[in-house]
C-alpha cells in the first residue's frame, strides 16, 4: 500500500555526499524529514529516497550539514504527468479512451457458459435473454437473484445456475438437476423383481417371501422376494419386500477396427491470419479469404484485452494458426490393433462400480481388412427393484 501511495505522490533518490553523516542524519530529524531505502556509495556518501514535499526542505539542511546534494532519479505519477504537459490532445485522448472503456466494460458484450454435455445452450441463452441478461445488457441493471429463479423456472432440468460478471464477460455455470430413484413408502405393499437377467448367487429377504433360491436363473422382471406373507392364523397378509439380492450375469461387447488408416504428414507449411473481435463484430486484418491449404490443422487462440485484473474490454485478438499436412496409408499390426480393442471394450462394458468382475475373456480374430475382438465379462452385481402390489 505504501508503494501505490509513493508511486501517485511521487518521491526523489537523491546521492548526499558529507564529512559528518551523523549531522545530516540530526538535521533531518530535527525539521522531520523522512527518508528510506538508504543505499552505502561509499565513505561518506550515500544514497536515500524522500517524498517530493520533505526534498523541497533538504537545501536548508544540506546548507547547514555543508553536504552536496545530488538528485539520482525522480519517480511517481507528478514527474510522469509533467513530461506529457505540453501534449494536451494526448492527455484528452488517454481520457476519452479510459472513460470509453469504463463505459464499455458497464455492458455485456460476451456471454460465456459452463454447463454440461445434455445442456441446450440455445434455450439457456433464450432464457437469460427473456429475464434480462444479453450482448449489450446494462451490467448494474441486470438482477442476479431474479435473474437466477426465472431461469430456474423456465428450466426445471437445471439443479443450479450462477452468474458471475468479469468486466464486459458475463460467465454463466449451469448444473443439471439428477432426480433422486423413486422409492416407495415403507407402508405400501410391493414385490422385489430383477432388473437384469442373471443366476442368483446370494438373497437375504428382510421382509416378504422368498421366490428364488440360489443358483436359480432369472429374468429381467421377475419376482425375487415376494410382498405376500402367510401369518401365523394362516391368513396372507400384504408388506412392503425388503431384501439383499445379488447376480451373477454375463456382459458381452463386440466391435471391429480397419487395420489401415491414414496417418497426418506434416509439410512445413504454416500460415497465421489474425482478426480482432469488437462487440462481437469481426474485422479480419488480412486481405484473402483464409487458407489455402486442402488439408490442414486449424488452431485458434483468443485473446481479450484485459486493462487490469476484473477489467476485461469487449476487444479480443483471435490468431488463427494453420499448418498444411497430407495423409499416408499405415498399416497397424494385429498387436496393436487388438490392444486398442481391448481397451475400448472394457471401457464399453459400463460396469457399475459396485459391481464385482469375476473373470473376462478376450477373443480376437482378423482377416485382410479389418481386426474383430469381443470380450465376455462376467460379474456379480446387486440386483432388485420395487414394484407396487395393485390391490
Amino acid at each position: 500500500m505504501q508503494n501505490v501511495i509513493n508511486f501517485f505522490c511521487g518521491n526523489v533518490q537523491v546521492e548526499v555526499s558529507c564529512s559528518y553523516p551523523e549531522r545530516f542524519f540530526n538535521l533531518c530529524a530535527q525539521n522531520d524529514i523522512e527518508f528510506w531505502d538508504m543505499q552505502t556509495m561509499d565513505i561518506g556518501v550515500f544514497r536515500v529516497r524522500m517524498s517530493v514535499s520533505d526534498f523541497k526542505k533538504l537545501p536548508q539542511v544540506a546548507r547547514r550539514a555543508m553536504c552536496h546534494v545530488h538528485i539520482i532519479e525522480r519517480c511517481g505519477l507528478p514527474f510522469f504527468t509533467y513530461r506529457f504537459k505540453k501534449r494536451a490532445a494526448l492527455i484528452f485522448g488517454c481520457a476519452v479512451f479510459c472513460l470509453i472503456a469504463w463505459v464499455f466494460t458497464n455492458f455485456v458484450w460476451v456471454i460465456n457458459i459452463d454447463g454440461f454435455p445434455e445442456l441446450d445452450a440455445v434455450k439457456l441463452r433464450g432464457s437469460l435473454a427473456d429475464a434480462g441478461l444479453s450482448v449489450g445488457s446494462y451490467v448494474p441493471s441486470v438482477n442476479i437473484s431474479e435473474l437466477r429463479n426465472s431461469v430456474l423456472i423456465d428450466m426445471p432440468e437445471l439443479a443450479y445456475v450462477s452468474v458471475n460478471f468479469s468486466g464486459s464477460h458475463a460467465n454463466v455455470t449451469a448444473r443439471k438437476r439428477i432426480s433422486p430413484p423413486e422409492v416407495l413408502a415403507k407402508e405400501i405393499p410391493c414385490d422385489i423383481i430383477a432388473d437384469k437377467d442373471g443366476v442368483v448367487c446370494d438373497i437375504t429377504v428382510k421382509t416378504g417371501t422368498p421366490e428364488v433360491v440360489r443358483g436359480d436363473t432369472v429374468i429381467k422382471g421377475q419376482i425375487l422376494a415376494s410382498g405376500y406373507m402367510t401369518g401365523r392364523a394362516g391368513s396372507t397378509i400384504l408388506t412392503h419386500a425388503d431384501a439383499e439380492i445379488s447376480l451373477r450375469t454375463w456382459r458381452k461387447k463386440s466391435a471391429r477396427m480397419q487395420k489401415s488408416y491414414a496417418e497426418k504428414v506434416y509439410t512445413g507449411n504454416e500460415k497465421e491470419l489474425y482478426t480482432i473481435i469488437l462487440c462481437g463484430k469481426r474485422i479480419k486484418l488480412y486481405i484473402n479469404s483464409g487458407f489455402s491449404y486442402a488439408k490442414c490443422d486449424k488452431i485458434i487462440e483468443k485473446t481479450d484485452l484485459v486493462l487490469f485484473d476484473g477489467v476485461t474490454l469487449p476487444i479480443s485478438l483471435e490468431r488463427a494458426k494453420c499448418r498444411e499436412y497430407k495423409t499416408e496409408t499405415v498399416r497397424m499390426s494385429s498387436e496393436t490393433a487388438y490392444d486398442t480393442l481391448g481397451e475400448g471394450l472394457h471401457l464399453a462394458l459400463d460396469i457399475p462400480e459396485s459391481s464385482e468382475v469375476v473373470n473376462a475373456e478376450l477373443s480376437t480374430s482378423e482377416d485382410e481388412t479389418f481386426a474383430y475382438a469381443s470380450i465376455i465379462a462376467e460379474c456379480i452385481e446387486k440386483t432388485g427393484e420395487e414394484r407396487e402390489i395393485l390391490r
